[in-house]
């Protein structure tokens, strides 16, 4: 929150005192710690112990939420938050008897925002499949929040579009990760209307991985290039511009990403093969 202050004031000039006192508030906050096992350790104390099967993820919002840690600006810190999510989806995934988090819908829901930004479209395809399958819908469409179905759970109404459109599509400092967490379940389909970080609208993805295929439209609000980047292990065979005024280039030793150019206000469309 603090970063984000200090970020935003610097972007719009305002706040200039103010932006004194978060820096300092900032310099006192204790470090992100990792524990004996590589995860990212939930309680930021040393000698802390961990309780991976409890379905809070607090100490993951760096994550899924304010894209604090990043697998390129930030590796370590990366790998120990993939570490602690593997401690916490083992026996749920399972479905071990006893898996605290596998059945209240809040637990879930941050599985899901984890599983996306990690690229797990395992989790993202379990999670789902149990909202759909495991009486946690009512006739309104409203959710429970235990199976049954029993009580209200608000959570996931606002966060279940936020899994769904950050498996599909993410965008966060100049780069677009496409179909970063895709479930094995969701081999074709598309999507249209997500409004992504950088103002950018995606007005329509579509894919079709057994036919290697996906077509992008989308409209910036800026001037300005983004890298295009697939899931590693995925490379993009061909990609070409085919409406509206944008360039692609090829990045070196970079088979899964290319550059694209956009000017303001004008919808262009890409079209990518795919290919391991």
């Amino acid at each position: 929150v603090l970063n984000y202050l200090i970020e935003g004031c610097g972007e719009l000039d305002i706040e200039a005192d103010n932006v004194k006192k978060w820096k300092a508030m900032l310099a006192k906050m204790p470090p992100y710690l990792i524990n004996e096992g590589g995860g990212l350790q939930e309680w930021s104390w040393p000698g802390a112990g961990e309780n991976y099967n409890q379905r809070h993820h607090s100490h993951l919002l760096p994550l899924y939420q304010f894209c604090e840690f990043d697998r390129d600006r930030t590796p370590v810190l990366w790998k120990a938050a993939g570490v602690a999510f593997e401690g916490k989806v083992k026996g749920w995934l399972r479905r071990v008897k006893g898996s605290n988090s596998n059945h209240i819908t809040h637990g879930m829901m941050n599985q899901g925002q984890c599983a996306a930004r990690l690229g797990r479209g395992d989790v993202v395809g379990e999670v789902m499949a149990r909202m759909a399958t495991k009486k946690y819908l009512y006739p309104s469409f409203m959710i429970a929040y235990w199976p049954g179905p029993r009580g209200f759970g608000f959570d996931p109404v606002g966060t279940i579009p936020d899994v769904v459109n950050n498996s599909l599509l993410f965008v966060w400092d100049g780069v677009m990760d496409i179909l970063p967490a895709l479930p094995a379940e969701w081999p074709t389909g598309s999507i249209s209307g997500i409004l992504a970080r950088g103002q950018i609208r995606i007005d329509r993805l579509t894919w079709g991985k057994p036919a290697g295929k996906v077509d992008l439209a989308l409209t910036s609000g800026r001037q300005q290039s983004i890298t295009l980047r697939l899931p590693v292990g995925m490379r993009m065979i061909s990609a070409k511009v085919t409406a509206g005024p944008a360039k692609l280039t090829a990045i070196p030793k970079s088979p899964n990403k290319r550059k694209l150019t956009v000017p303001a206000g004008k919808t262009v469309r890409i079209q990518l093969t795919l290919g391991k």
